[in-house]
């Protein structure tokens, strides 16, 4: 769970963790103990440009300030646990919708560090 701009972000991945179809949604709250709302252009982080079964990580603030996605992806599409570590950026946009994208093999900056 993250607060932004006094809402709070609860994530979750959806679908079986051994599934190439495994994604990650999230849903808002103005408290911690919700009620929440799911988001209705789930799920946020999803399978597809090679990519699958994205999901169950966390979130974590680098030093300049921007969100990172630490979650893992299947391999490839067969079901099972084949499974590897990534890391990716996670950004909210002017109206406070949050935004992700899992990629593979695409170079980035790494998040920043003190």
């Amino acid at each position: 769970m993250l607060k932004h701009e006094g809402t709070y972000y609860l994530l979750y991945s959806g679908s079986g963790a051994d599934s190439p179809d495994y994604g990650v949604g999230y849903a808002t709250a103005k408290s911690p103990l919700g009620p929440f709302t799911k988001y209705s252009g789930n799920p946020i982080v999803r399978r597809g440009s090679g990519v699958f079964g994205p999901g169950h990580g966390c979130v974590v603030k680098d030093a300049a300030g921007a969100f990172w996605h630490v979650y893992h992806q299947q391999r490839d599409e067969a079901r099972g646990w084949n499974r590897f570590l990534c890391i990716d950026p996670l950004w909210f946009d002017k109206d406070g919708v949050l935004h992700g994208q899992a990629t593979r093999g695409t170079p980035q900056p790494a998040p920043a560090v003190r």
